[in-house]
């Protein structure tokens, strides 16, 4: 474990659990990108999606590309659940 709290070498495997939050131009790129890479998505969130506590919950990583409005949301559900956030 590195001393940023994850472990490293699980996020060198080719197989990152990734929630990707807002899912327009960017977020499609994005998933065509690590699907290509062999991650997995494990989730979309959307401006109609329930619940985003729960979209993150089986990530190892959430890239949020959604409005800035949302970003407060997206922090909060990442933090409050200890996922790494890539904005």
């Amino acid at each position: 474990r590195s001393d940023m709290g994850y472990d490293h070498a699980r996020f060198c495997e080719n197989n990152m659990k990734i929630a990707l939050l807002g899912y327009g131009k960017m977020g499609k790129l994005v998933e065509a990108i690590a699907k290509a890479k062999n991650h997995e998505i494990v989730s979309i969130a959307t401006t109609k999606t329930a619940s985003l506590e729960h979209a993150v919950e089986n990530a190892d990583v959430c890239i949020d590309f959604s409005h800035p409005s949302n970003v407060l949301k997206s922090v909060k559900a990442c933090t409050d659940q200890k996922k790494n956030l890539v904005m």
